[in-house]
């Protein structure tokens, strides 16, 4: 099911993608097992384009100090 959803969401017209959808896709991405870790690891990329930035900004609060 994976395969067919994704390139409907990633070639799609519409806004990015919210957190959530990204959660969906990337951990059900890293459960299978039929595509290999490149593979995976290209799919991700692509998945993260279409994503909202704002989901991977590093906020003040999560940030350790060294």
């Amino acid at each position: 099911m994976f395969l067919i959803i994704l390139p409907l969401v990633l070639f799609s017209q519409s806004s990015l993608l919210s957190c959530e959808d990204y959660d969906y896709l990337v951990g059900n991405l890293e459960t299978s097992n039929i595509m290999s870790s490149s593979q995976q690891i290209d799919i991700k990329f692509a998945i993260i384009e279409q994503t909202d930035p704002a989901c991977f900004e590093i906020k003040k609060e999560d940030a350790k100090a060294d």
